[in-house]
C-alpha cells in the first residue's frame, strides 16, 4: 500500500494493523509518498487501515479528480500514486484552503463590526442614552504578507500576498447563497461582508 502526502506540510502517517497491540507511524515528506512498511498487508489490513484515514479525508488516488474539497492523502493498493495526481490534487488543496482563507475573513470583518456594534450599544446603556454612536458600516482591509514559520512553500513559487478589504454594510444586499453550502441557522446575523 502506497500513501502520498498532498499537503505542504510533514506528515506522520499513523497506522494499526488489526492484530497488532501498537500504533505504527511512518513520516512523509510534502508532496511525496511511501510504501508502507508492512510488506505483507492483506486485504482485510489495508480496510482496516482505509478506515481509520478515510474518515480524516484520505482517498484512493482515482477518487481525486471526483471529490470536492481538501484531500490531506491519497493511496493506491499496488503500485505508486502517480506524481501528476499528486501535484494536482496539491494545486487543487491551495485553492481550497485559500477560499476557506478568504471565507474566515470575511466573517472575521462580520464579527468584529459586531463586537463595535456590542461596545455602542453598551455605552448607550451605560450612559442611559445621553451617548448613542450608531455604526452604519464598516470597512475593513486585511494584508497579510510572507509568513516565515512557513518554510513548506515549493522555491517555484512565490507565497501569494493577502491583500483584500471588506465592507461590512447594513444597506448592503445579502450575498446570494450558494448551492451546497450549509446555512448556519444558529448565527442569527443579518449583516454581510460584501
Amino acid at each position: 500500500m502506497y500513501v502520498a502526502n498532498t499537503t505542504k506540510q510533514i506528515c506522520g502517517f499513523h497506522y494499526r494493523v488489526d492484530e497488532s497491540r501498537g500504533a505504527r507511524q511512518q513520516v512523509i515528506p510534502p508532496g511525496r509518498q511511501i510504501m508502507l512498511a508492512d510488506m505483507n498487508l492483506n486485504e482485510g489490513h489495508i480496510a482496516y487501515i482505509r478506515k481509520q484515514h478515510e474518515q480524516y479525508g484520505m482517498r484512493h488516488y482515482e477518487e481525486a479528480a471526483r471529490t470536492r474539497g481538501f484531500i490531506p492523502r491519497l493511496f493506491s493498493i499496488d503500485k505508486p500514486v502517480p506524481a501528476k495526481i499528486i501535484e494536482e490534487t496539491m494545486k487543487r488543496n491551495t485553492a481550497v484552503l485559500v477560499i476557506r482563507g478568504r471565507d474566515a475573513r470575511k466573517l472575521a470583518a462580520v464579527q468584529a463590526n459586531n463586537a463595535i456594534e456590542q461596545q455602542f450599544t453598551n455605552l448607550a446603556e451605560q450612559t442611559n442614552g445621553a451617548i448613542n454612536p450608531e455604526l452604519n458600516s464598516l470597512d475593513v482591509a486585511i494584508e497579510q504578507t510572507n509568513d516565515p514559520r512557513s518554510p513548506f512553500i515549493p522555491s517555484d513559487e512565490q507565497p501569494e500576498r493577502v491583500e483584500e478589504g471588506f465592507l461590512v454594510s447594513r444597506d448592503a444586499d445579502p450575498e446570494p447563497e450558494q448551492r451546497g453550502k450549509r446555512n448556519n441557522k444558529n448565527s442569527g446575523n443579518k449583516r454581510k461582508a460584501a
